[in-house]
């Protein structure tokens, strides 16, 4: 049986065509975790935010992109499966190679040993290749590589593993840092805000994506190639897919003046990718035959979930006093984006270095920083993801919304 719970538009973005009692029978026994810093558990210490450290010195971040827990995070309890969550590398023993290059590149704590942990997302990572930090494709290979040492319990089921895929904003940041530099691009005819892009016609846009459509193309088929990697060498049938952040909507976007071009290439790179998705799920043994050199043999019974980000971003945003979250588009924490924004008379954050760790005034804030959000919003995308798991169909409404009020607010996001 081939499956494909795919978002919808409008109110229904999340409706997903997925027999219920299917999902009911196999609900998850593991999860395995790929993407960057929207999943990152604690790979990679934040080193998004150095001109921003002093400023939320005092959040208690332990390693995350985040004020609290993340949203892989969040999803993984709700399935009494909160350790697969957890940095792959503390699958390894004190004193391992694989364990101590990424503990050191990340200067972050290595946490207890735990032969379920596997998360391999990092901070920074994109899908296409990376000289720096693990790509998708070295995420993978390390995943594959462990699987043949004896430094796992994962049990691999074709039936009872999800793999979670969540990359692809960094490398659409890539690209626009690209477009920034180019005057045609990003013109600037503001002296009061020499690096901010002033507004394009249509035209320029449509040249945009001409531009860099080959690139997101080749993006996408790296994301498809990876995930036909998983289907052959390690039993994977069951795929959570997550779109692109919603970037136009991010404080560092709009402070460039980058939103119209970062919608046009979000949103081209979003539908390319649930398309993709959409063909593996109908067609796999065609899909496949794109990457594998036998793909003959191949399993009709895929069942490939989509979850938009930007659709659950609009939604929660619009809804934003029945989630609590007045200050959706500024960043919370940060005085670097808060100083920007204010002088595009945007609305400003708290800056303030001195507040307490587990103050809720972080919360009412959808961003950390310029790209990163706060724990309610990871909270709510793993609220929807799950309702998508468990249910397999739904409407992306306030019927089917989760609101956590004062003192809950609390204990949800900042545990003792």
């Amino acid at each position: 049986m081939s499956i494909l719970t795919r978002g919808l538009k409008a109110l229904c973005s999340l409706c997903i065509l997925l027999p219920i009692s299917l999902m009911a029978n196999h609900k998850p026994q593991e999860i395995i975790i790929f993407g960057d810093s929207v999943s990152d558990t604690g790979v990679l210490k934040p080193l998004a935010f150095p001109l921003d450290r002093a400023n939320i010195r005092n959040i208690p971040m332990n390693g995350l992109f985040s004020n609290g827990k993340q949203w892989i995070e969040f999803l993984a309890e709700s399935l009494n499966l909160g350790a697969y969550a957890q940095p792959w590398t503390n699958a390894y023993p004190n004193g391992d190679a694989s364990r101590d290059a990424v503990s050191a590149f990340g200067k972050r704590k290595v946490g207890p040993r735990d032969l379920k942990a596997a998360n391999y997302a990092m901070g920074g990572a994109r899908a296409l290749n990376s000289s720096i930090l693990l790509d998708l494709r070295e995420q993978v290979s390390e995943h594959l590589k462990r699987l043949k040492s004896n430094h796992h319990s994962l049990i691999t089921s074709k039936e009872k593993s999800l793999y979670v895929v969540a990359i692809g904003t960094n490398d659409l940041l890539n690209i626009l840092d690209d477009v920034r530099k180019n005057p045609k691009f990003c013109p600037r005819h503001n002296p009061q805000f020499p690096l901010r892009c002033s507004p394009i016609d249509d035209n320029v846009t449509e040249t945009i994506l001409k531009t860099y459509k080959k690139s997101i193309d080749k993006l996408v088929n790296t994301i498809s190639k990876n995930i036909a990697r998983l289907y052959q060498s390690s039993q994977a049938r069951r795929f959570l897919v997550l779109s692109a952040i919603n970037l136009p909507q991010t404080p560092q976007i709009i402070s460039y003046g980058l939103e119209t071009q970062s919608k046009i290439l979000t949103e081209y790179f979003n539908q390319s990718l649930s398309e993709d998705m959409l063909f593996f799920s109908e067609k796999p043994q065609k899909f496949l035959s794109r990457f594998l050199d036998d793909s003959s043999s191949s399993s009709q019974d895929i069942t490939v979930q989509w979850l938009d980000h930007v659709d659950i971003w609009n939604h929660v945003f619009s809804n934003r006093d029945f989630y609590q979250i007045p200050n959706s588009f500024t960043a919370s924490a940060s005085c670097r984006w808060s100083l920007r924004l204010a002088a595009l008379k945007k609305p400003a954050s708290y800056c303030d270095a001195n507040f307490p760790a587990a103050d809720l005034r972080i919360n009412l804030y959808g961003f950390l920083d310029g790209l990163h959000f706060t724990t309610p919003i990871h909270y709510l995308t793993s609220h929807f993801a799950a309702l998508l798991l468990e249910k397999g169909k739904f409407e992306l409404n306030l019927d089917g919304a989760l609101q956590e009020k004062t003192p809950d607010r609390i204990s949800v996001f900042f545990p003792k």
